[in-house]
């Protein structure tokens, strides 16, 4: 009798960098998320602002652990260096107090989330980052769609999206140029051929005056 075996692939930790420059606080940090339920991860710190920023660049991380203080400079301005620089998170702010015009200009500056440090618990940390993490992905498959409809928006060719009963529900630029002279005077028009469910269908326009 012939036994075969499958091994299956251990999922990829969640890369996490921490950065903070007290020793101690970093400790504890490595220690809750060590403790976190469920929380398969890999931990980086740096205390140095400017390495922060060289590997935040490097877009090795899936997010960023930051105390506000870092001696001269504070975690807002590792932010926004990161921001200008093409890296957009997400970014979770560790404070040591709730201030809300703090909160404010964190949230202004791209922070994803914050957490205070004396309510850092291995549970609290965990469903902080989780939470930041998910946020960052929704924000960027938004942004995907986005773009996606800016492309059909700008494309040369004319699209037409129509209901069952023929009118018009979208068109794009071109499709207005094609039909009409007048922006949006197509939507809520019939246009005149009717589809079958799912069916797609060319239309060829020829303008007065051209073959």
């Amino acid at each position: 009798m012939a036994a075969s075996l499958t091994t299956q692939r251990e999922p990829r930790p969640l890369r996490v960098l921490l950065v903070d420059d007290d020793p101690d606080y970093c400790a504890l940090v490595r220690l809750r998320l060590a403790r976190a339920p469920n929380l398969h991860h890999a931990l980086d710190i740096v205390h140095d602002v400017d390495q922060a920023l060289g590997l935040i660049l490097t877009n090795r991380h899936d997010v960023y652990l930051m105390d506000y203080e870092l001696g001269a400079g504070n975690g807002l301005d590792l932010v926004r260096h990161a921001r200008a620089k093409g890296r957009i998170g997400p970014f979770v702010m560790l404070t040591g107090a709730a201030v809300p015009e703090l909160d404010e200009e964190a949230l202004g500056a791209g922070v994803t989330d914050y957490l205070l440090k004396s309510e850092m618990t291995s549970d609290n940390l965990a469903r902080t980052i989780r939470y930041a993490v998910e946020r960052h992905r929704m924000t960027e498959a938004l942004s995907a769609r986005e773009q996606a409809w800016r492309v059909v928006l700008e494309a040369a060719d004319g699209l037409l999206v129509v209901d069952l009963a023929g009118v018009v529900l979208f068109a794009n630029p071109a499709a207005e140029s094609a039909f009409t002279s007048r922006r949006g005077s197509l939507v809520g028009t019939p246009l005149g051929y009717q589809l079958k469910p799912g069916e797609t269908a060319q239309l060829v326009v020829r303008r007065r005056g051209q073959v």
